[in-house]
């Protein structure tokens, strides 16, 4: 079919009640070409299945490629003050308000709150909140401060952040902003040409980029530690699952997924501490035991190691009540006792004791060295929790998140700052509507090059500019958006 019959096509759909059939049929036109039509047809069949994030992303790619599209423009402004959202509505509406039709006019203006015989919509008539009217913006407002021109509506007010790269912000006037004020981004924000640093990467960047080709890398944990490696290694960067792949931290550089896993490398390496026995296993339940050679080779690795990178990955751990040690992973089956293998879920109080106890260990013996730490986004296969997955899953990575979170906040405070949090987690699971293939658990394809570049980017010395890492997650996300969910590409 060509454009005009797959719009035709889709158009018939909807009015006959398939909405999801016109959605599929125009993301299959869409991966052939882009055009500011095509995604303004797909974005009006997602508003009609009730997906208005999706829907909300496809206007704003319309309007992206066609500034001008007014059907786009008025479809999105029909979406965002349908949210009440009417502040962002505004100047998207206004270039289109004379050729409105009686039918907009009167659609909207019910939407906005506002009478349908008001006689002509103008952006003056979309109010910032039902009955209330809009309070013109000051020519500037301090950073934390809330001011309202003329004493009028205290609560309302326009307010201009101190931090750079995010849209006005229309808010309450009654509360005190603080030093710091970093707002949650608006729709409009997501199409901004640094979204990622200014909403993701706030606050978590080091002072200057602190990977180089000369920097010697170390990178283990959970699976997501993989990707970073095998992106570092394709860069040509020094990384230590090159440099000695036989080292269990590089073979089972991505199966050590609690912290205790972690923690029990540098004890064993830095300190000399052998783990109690039958503790590391690998994929296959293979043992792996406590060779010298190996731990001198691990050794070699970290007291030359520049950069630490360590991806947690779970809180649900198995450990063995009669030594007390915890196993890498779960108990091998024909190793199992019930008698002294249990199972239990770490604390953040726990969680957080054994971060500071791995950064005591790199500080006393590497004391040059820096550690990046992320959160996995990967999710839990199974747990061994009596509840479901998604929940115990959703609870492992909060324990992480809130451990990790205490933890960088607390060596903060060292000079020169060494401890730095690159987001992951967040960047997967906000940004990417559709983000797993149909097992659940693994990610596009797409999603982990384009989080890879915004690390390489904004954390390495590269060629690659952050401007066109913004633009790889931005395609990254519009395909994620026009993926159907849980099946393989």
């Amino acid at each position: 079919m060509n454009s005009v019959e797959i719009e035709q096509v889709a158009t018939q759909l909807i009015q006959n009640g398939n909405p999801a059939e016109a959605s599929s049929l125009l993301q299959a036109a869409l991966r052939e070409a882009e055009t500011s039509d095509r995604w303004n047809d797909w974005a009006a069949a997602e508003t009609a299945c009730g997906r208005g994030k999706t829907a909300e992303l496809g206007f704003r790619r319309a309007l992206q490629m066609n500034p001008s599209h007014r059907q786009a423009s008025v479809n999105l402004a029909t979406l965002l003050i349908a949210s009440r959202r009417h502040a962002e509505a505004a100047p998207i509406l206004e270039p289109h308000v004379a050729s409105l039709t009686p039918e907009e006019r009167a659609m909207l203006a019910r939407l906005a709150g506002a009478s349908a015989d008001a006689g002509v919509l103008s952006t003056n008539s979309l109010p910032p909140s039902p009955s209330t009217a809009p309070v013109a913006a000051p020519d500037k407002v301090q950073p934390g401060v809330c001011a309202v021109p003329n004493g009028e509506t205290a609560w309302q007010e326009f307010f201009y952040p101190k931090t750079d790269g995010q849209q006005r912000r229309r808010i309450g006037a009654s509360f005190y902003r603080g030093e710091n004020c970093n707002f949650n981004p608006y729709g409009k924000d997501h199409m901004s040409p640094a979204f990622c640093r200014d909403f993701i990467l706030r606050g978590h960047l080091p002072e200057s980029k602190i990977i180089s080709r000369s920097t010697k890398v170390t990178a283990f944990g959970s699976c997501f530690a993989l990707h970073i490696s095998r992106h570092l290694s394709s860069l040509r960067f020094d990384v230590s699952r090159d440099r000695a792949p036989d080292i269990y931290i590089s073979s089972m550089g991505e199966g050590l997924v609690n912290v205790h896993a972690l923690l029990q490398q540098f004890t064993w390496a830095l300190e000399g501490e052998q783990p109690p026995e039958n503790l590391w296993h690998g994929f296959d339940a293979a043992t792996f035991g406590y060779d010298e050679k190996v731990r001198a080779a691990t050794r070699e690795v970290f007291l030359n190691t520049d950069v630490f990178i360590l991806t947690l990955g779970l809180s649900e751990v198995w450990y063995d009540e009669i030594t007390g040690g915890i196993l890498w992973r779960a108990v091998p089956l024909n190793l199992y006792d019930p008698s002294r293998h249990k199972f239990r879920v770490c604390s953040v109080a726990e969680t957080r004791q054994v971060l500071t106890r791995i950064y005591d260990i790199i500080r006393r013996h590497v004391p040059r060295a820096k550690i990046v730490i992320t959160l996995s986004p990967i999710a839990l296969a199974a747990t061994f929790r009596p509840e479901s997955c998604i929940t115990a899953n959703s609870a492992s990575k909060a324990i992480l998140k809130a451990a990790l979170d205490e933890f960088l906040r607390d060596v903060a405070r060292d000079s020169p700052r060494r401890a730095y949090y690159f987001p992951a987690y967040e960047t997967v699971n906000e940004l990417f509507p559709n983000r797993f293939e149909e097992d659940g658990r693994h990610l596009h394809k797409f999603i982990v090059p384009a989080v890879m570049k915004i690390f390489e980017a904004y954390y390495c010395e590269t060629d690659l500019t952050p401007e066109e890492a913004e633009a790889a997650l931005r395609a990254a996300r519009l395909q994620s958006a026009t993926t159907p969910a849980m099946v393989h590409p």
